[in-house]
């Protein structure tokens, strides 16, 4: 079995993989990625992950070039352009995202033994990146969400960023955008999650007393403590 890994992105055409025997990782004690290549070859393959990365983006996200003039409502079309873009809707979590700040960030979860991301998005000047999962099935995060499920994913989400050592004051509102070329963008997997896959590989012992201040853990307090039924608001 050989190593895969992406050489050079190109979205619309072909992929580079460079390939190395799988006893030569092994032997080097090397995550099987990033490696000088014995031979290489060309793949005609799309970046499945990119693609449902556009489709699912909401409607009119949030999203800027620049966060010292702001966030800006854009369309999706003219959003997906943009250097930072709103991944998750606001009543549904189609992708678990983590901040990590370290230079090794895009290439290191392989070394933490946690689940395989489906996509490091990393700044080129310092290595830093954000981790994106796909999930396959959405989670709701509306006003009117169940709370067990919501805990169980925020339990799920916790755990993966206290395993990454991600930065739990990340609010995951606007992410780095893999649509834009700014970007260092690597795809490692295609295949999307289900939170059980995700809570097998990882330690919920001891997330309930700290889910509650991160990510989807914000929701469930705000849900929990709420003294009125949950209701949908309409506008008028």
């Amino acid at each position: 079995m050989a190593g895969l890994a992406p050489y050079k992105k190109d979205y619309h055409s072909f992929f580079v993989f460079q390939v190395l025997p799988k006893q030569n990782l092994l032997k080097n004690n090397f995550s099987p990625f990033f490696l000088c290549p014995k031979k290489t070859v060309w793949a005609s393959e799309k970046w499945i992950m990119i693609e449902e990365i556009y489709n699912k983006l909401p409607a009119k996200p949030y999203c800027t070039d620049n966060f010292e003039f702001g966030i800006n409502i854009r369309s999706k079309e003219i959003a997906s352009k943009a250097k930072h873009i709103q991944l998750n809707g606001p009543t549904h979590k189609n992708f678990l995202v983590f901040d990590v700040d370290r230079s090794s960030a895009a290439m290191d979860w392989y070394d933490l033994r946690v689940p395989t991301p489906n996509l490091a998005i990393q700044n080129p000047a310092n290595g830093h990146a954000h981790l994106v999962y796909g999930l396959s099935v959405s989670i709701r995060t509306a006003t009117n969400a169940k709370i067990k499920p919501l805990r169980y994913a925020a339990a799920i989400e916790s755990a993966l960023c206290a395993a990454l050592d991600a930065d739990r004051g990340y609010c995951g509102l606007i992410a780095k955008n893999p649509l834009n070329n700014f970007w260092r963008v690597k795809e490692w997997s295609s295949s999307f999650y289900c939170l059980d896959e995700l809570a097998d590989s990882l330690d919920l012992s001891q997330q309930a007393k700290n889910d509650n201040d991160y990510g989807i853990g914000r929701n469930c307090s705000l849900l929990g403590s709420t003294p009125f039924p949950r209701t949908v608001l309409k506008r008028r």
